[in-house]
């Protein structure tokens, strides 16, 4: 007696499971809620086109950033997240209900690594889908929260997190002047010593997008102690051809500045004495 094969599971309804998931998210079970948002995160990116169901929870989203429940602060971080990045409508609907003011506010007093991490991203995510989004983020004190995660010693995914929200803020043009002025700089030049190759390239193309033309901004990167010989590190290594290039490119940058050829050559004379001390 042959045994028939088991029919094959039902195609999931997405809009359905979505319209279901943003109904938890009034849930008064704190689990549901955090569940909810996890649904959100895992099959909104899978939806060919905007459903209104998701229109609705992006201000309720943003709402439980504030939540008392840090697993659901987490949660509603990654679902917003997913949602800005993945569709111009829901971003702009959350840059229009506040969501950097409403993140930075509840970021600046996070104490949990995954929770800083999960609001850099949060506002990474903001500052990329425009200008608009760059420019809240700023205005509403982002860049502490942002910058608070760019230290060496500090774990290497929030180094990645906290350089790739730079990075983000950076790629819109209007807001580098005030990110610089902030001192996006001098603590990008800091994170150019991370043992994190993959931090070093984030960080090149952060600096290299504030660097530009802009002398004064090249004078401060080539003033920092120790930069320069970053580098020069950088550009020695072998391990990553993309970082040296783009090491390469802003090298060639500073070394066209004429305001800069004294620290330049100061730092790459300090450089060969210690080269030829180790060698000795």
């Amino acid at each position: 007696m042959s045994s028939k094969a088991a029919p094959p599971p039902a195609p999931l309804n997405l809009e359905a499971a979505l319209t279901e998931a943003v109904k938890d998210l009034d849930n008064t079970d704190i689990q549901q809620v955090a569940a909810a948002c996890i649904a959100i995160v895992l099959l909104s990116p899978r939806l060919e086109t905007n459903c209104a169901c998701l229109e609705q929870a992006t201000p309720k989203l943003i709402q439980l950033l504030s939540s008392n429940n840090q697993a659901v602060q987490k949660n509603a971080c990654a679902a917003l997240t997913a949602l800005v990045t993945n569709s111009l409508p829901y971003w702009q609907l959350a840059v229009a209900h506040n969501v950097a003011q409403q993140a930075v506010s509840v970021a600046s007093n996070a104490k949990h690594p995954d929770l800083k991490l999960n609001f850099a991203n949060l506002l990474g995510a903001v500052a990329e889908g425009g200008e608009a989004g760059a420019k809240a983020v700023l205005k509403a004190g982002g860049a502490d929260p942002v910058f608070e995660l760019l230290g060496v010693k500090l774990d290497e995914a929030l180094q990645e997190a906290g350089v790739d929200a730079v990075c983000k803020l950076a790629t819109n043009e209007a807001v580098r002047p005030e990110l610089s002025k902030l001192g996006a700089i001098e603590k990008l030049a800091a994170m150019l010593q991370s043992s994190s190759k993959e931090v070093a390239v984030r960080t090149l193309l952060a600096l290299g997008m504030l660097l530009g033309d802009n002398k004064e901004n090249q004078k401060r990167l080539a003033s920092f102690p120790g930069a320069v010989q970053s580098l020069t590190e950088l550009m020695r290594q072998q391990d990553d051809e993309d970082c040296r290039q783009i090491t390469r490119g802003i090298f060639a940058t500073l070394s066209k500045n004429d305001d800069v050829k004294a620290e330049m050559a100061a730092a790459l004379q300090a450089d060969t004495a210690s080269a030829e001390a180790a060698y000795l």
